[in-house]
Order: structure tokens, then sequence, then C-alpha cells
């Protein structure tokens, strides 16, 4: 492979070509950056390249390793980070012009993780404003478009890593999941996410009310990555303790031995889209033939828990958006922010406490079943990326897309901290990646990703790939 092709290699190749002499970091970082301005003007996913730090890292790298020091499982390798986590002397402005001189004094926990195992971080990457929408789009930095075809979504709010892993500007992405974050771009975009549990890898809150009830139970950051190998890589990195979090968990690894799978395939009485479905059908067999046994059922309370993650969640975002504040975000997030909670109950006192508690119930029910069957396969959507304008189009479709994941395990996963990978396994009819999310229970990320190598090993990694530009 040629030196400027080296973006396509996966992480964990570009470590080891870099440990053992084959390459410079320099090299690999470079042909990244060069990668970053062939394809960017199309997907818009990189809305500021770090390049004279990157360059810089690089040689520092480069020399550390001619010296004979210690160096970490991603040395010299690059990475993107999300515009809403803070890079040390970068600006951590969430894609929204308000916070453009918001500049981080030092790295949050994970990209501190990230950069004390010798990555080096090149670009930011976009998101809707605040992460306020499914969409990757913002007034500051204008929309993020789906390299497999631009008319429709990346996904959000992680679209701009998704779409760079999936296009070759980086090998690994850094970015979060709420309710979805990490898992529906991964699925538009054809690569792979991991949602693990809140909790596993470390959170530094900018304010006391970033802590809220909701942040604490349903927020995570996680990696994106082209293959299972390079999330796994990640995640082993990612895992490590930050004294700024006091409630980060050192949970020991889970078993990786194959197990009872549920498929879930009827959501809450949403049928999905055949292409879902057909795609299901595809995991389910490679898991069959990787030593699974996967039986098709249902699990307890999906869309009541749906319900209830959308009722906490719109009851903070009440008390804490203020009509000032509200009015730093674009008109299509102000729409839906403002849908999300129409589409949700506001709870009083009492009803946020009785809340709180029938999340315990409901997940008292999943432990039983999970106790058996330990992994729940299912889609990520009922149906395939939607149109890119098409949740800006009214109120009404705002809605649509805001109700779209309460007949998934997104939103229920996230009330429960399920561990989450989700990854391609096919392409549709529609030209558009296939898609499965595979959860284990409460910090069992390694059996989850475990499932997830034995349905790639037989599927494939369908990225990276050229972007395809919108006709004129």
């Amino acid at each position: 492979m040629s030196i400027d092709e080296l973006w396509r290699l996966d992480a964990t190749d570009q470590a080891a070509a870099i440990r053992e002499g084959r390459v410079t970091a320099r090299e690999v970082v470079q042909s990244h950056l060069d990668r970053i301005r062939a394809v960017n003007p199309i997907t818009n996913a990189v809305v500021r390249e770090l390049e004279d730090d990157a360059l810089e890292a690089a040689e520092d790298a480069d020399a550390a390793l001619a010296a004979g020091e210690h160096v970490g499982p991603l040395h010299g390798v690059p990475v993107t980070v999300k515009t809403n986590l803070g890079v040390r002397g970068q600006v951590t402005d969430e894609s929204n012009a308000a916070f453009a001189d918001n500049l981080a004094d030092e790295d949050s926990p994970p990209v501190g993780l990230l950069r004390r195992a010798g990555a080096i971080f090149h670009g930011r990457t976009n998101m809707p404003d605040l992460g306020m929408r499914w969409n990757t789009d913002n007034p500051l930095y204008g929309p993020t478009r789906n390299p497999w075809d631009p008319t429709r979504t990346p996904g959000g709010s992680s679209g701009g890593d998704a779409a760079a892993v999936a296009t070759g500007m980086t090998p690994i992405g850094l970015g979060n999941d709420f309710g979805g974050s990490i898992r529906l771009p991964a699925a538009y975009n054809g690569v792979v996410g991991l949602r693990p549990t809140p909790g596993r890898i470390p959170y530094a809150p900018e304010s006391p009310e970033d802590r809220g009830m909701g942040v604490m139970f349903f927020y995570t950051d996680g990696p994106i990555a082209r293959s299972v190998r390079d999330v796994q890589l990640a995640f082993d990195v990612l895992r490590q303790e930050d004294a700024r979090d006091p409630f980060w968990e050192d949970a020991p690894r889970g078993p990786v031995d194959p197990c009872e799978v549920v498929l879930l395939r009827d959501t809450a009485g949403s049928e999905p889209d055949p292409e879902v479905l057909q795609g299901l059908e595809v995991a389910a067999d490679a898991l069959r033939d990787a030593g699974y046994t996967v039986r098709e059922g249902e699990v307890p309370s999906l869309q009541r828990a749906a319900e209830l993650w959308r009722d906490i969640v719109a009851t903070e975002l009440s008390a804490l958006l203020t009509s000032d504040f509200l009015e730093l975000f674009g008109e299509d997030a102000q729409r839906w922010v403002k849908s999300s909670i129409s589409t949700s109950n506001v709870l009083d006192t009492r009803g946020y406490v009785l809340a709180i508690a029938e999340r315990a119930w409901i997940a008292a029910e999943w432990s039983q079943l999970m106790s058996s069957a330990p992994l729940i396969l299912g889609p990520v959507d009922t149906g395939i990326a939607w149109d890119v304008s098409y949740d800006r189009t009214g109120d009404v479709e705002a809605a649509v897309v805001a109700l779209r994941d309460r007949y998934t395990l997104n939103l229920a996963g996230s009330l429960l901290g399920l561990a989450t990978a989700t990854l391609p396994v096919g392409v549709g009819a529609s030209g558009m990646p296939q898609a499965v999310q595979i959860a284990g229970w409460r910090f069992q990320e390694d059996r989850a990703l475990a499932a997830a190598a034995a349905v790639e090993s037989r599927v494939g990694i369908f990225t990276p790939r050229n972007p395809v530009a919108e006709a004129q």
C-alpha cells in the first residue's frame, strides 16, 4: 500500500505498522489530512482540521519511538473528536456560534485517555447544535451529508464522526450517546459503534446542571470505527479511571462465549421495513453459525420504557432550557426540542419520582430476562435513513421523527443502561447500509462486542467508501 493510502488501514493495523517501524506516525497522520481535503468538501463531516497540532504530535510520536520509549496501544493513530468534547487548547463550541469562545483548558476524560494511549487528534467533527436533533446540521457549520446517499441523513448527534469514519478521514471517532446518538449514525453510515453503559467511560460535567438525573442515567461517550476490533481497541483505552468522575465503574470483563440471543423483530407492534428485517435475518443466521442460540421473542415494557425515557428527558429539558437559552438554538433545533417535549409528558415532582421508581421496576424485568438470554438482537431503526430535510419540514414531521425511536431498543436501552454494539450487516435494495444492534446487560460491553465480531467475521466490513456527491 502506498503511503498516501494509509488511511485505508484500520486503527489496529496502523498502530502495528507504526510500532514496527514500517511507517511513521507523520505519514499516517498526513495521509488522513490529505483524505480530509479530498472528500470532506462532499460530506462536511470534519468542521475543524487540527493540522499543525496533529503533525507536531506525530513528529513527537516518531521521536519517542526512535528513543525506545514505551508507547501506548494507539501510538500515532489519528482520531477525530465531536465538537462537544473538550480538547485541550481547542474550542468546545458544540456546533453553536454562541459558544465560539469556549476554549478548553484541559482534555475531557475520554480525550485524555486517548491521548495518554498515544492517539493524535487531527479533526473536530460536526453535530447538530448542542446535540438537539437526530440529523447533523446547524447554522454554524451547515449539514453533514451521508456518504452513501447525500439526500439522506447521516444521523445525529454523532453524525460527523460516523461519516468521517465511513469515508476514511479517520479510523476512530469519539462520539457520545444519550438516546441513540452513536447507534443511529453508525447504522446510517455503515460503521460500527459502541454505546457503553453510563459510568463505564469516565465523564466530567462542565457545570452542576450537566449532572441531571437523565445525564447520569443516559449519557455516555463511546467509540465509532469501521471494524469491531478497532472499537474494542478504543474501548479498552476508554474504560480506564479518571478521578474527575466519582461514578466511574471498574466493572470486570464479562463472559464472551456464545449464549442465547432474543431476536426482537416485532418492535411494540410496529413492524420494521423489509430491508431492516432482512438485515436482522442476516445477523441472526451469522450468530447461529457462530454457535449462538437465537430465538424470536419480546422484551418487557419496550414502549413504556421509551415513554419513560422521553418523560424524564422532557421534564429536565423543561426545567433547564429557559426561553433565553432556547433562543441560542437554530430554528430546526428549536422545533426539534419543542416537538420532543410536546410528544412527552412534563412531570410534576411526584410524577418525576414515580418515573425514576418505574425505571427500576422495568430494569428488574429486563434483568430477569437477560439472566437466561444475555443478548438482544434488534433493529437500530424501523426504516432506512430518512430524507435529510424531513425533520425540518414542519412540526408534524419533527414529531414523527421524535417518536420513531420508541419502537426500537434505542430509548429503552438508554433508560436501562444496556451495553450495545451497532454494526452493518449488508446493503439493501435502497443502496443504504443495513444495520443491527446487539445489546447486553449493564457493563456487558465485551459480550456484545464478541457477538458483533462473530457477525462481522461472516458478513464482512462495508467501509471505507468514497462519498457520493449530490447531483447538481
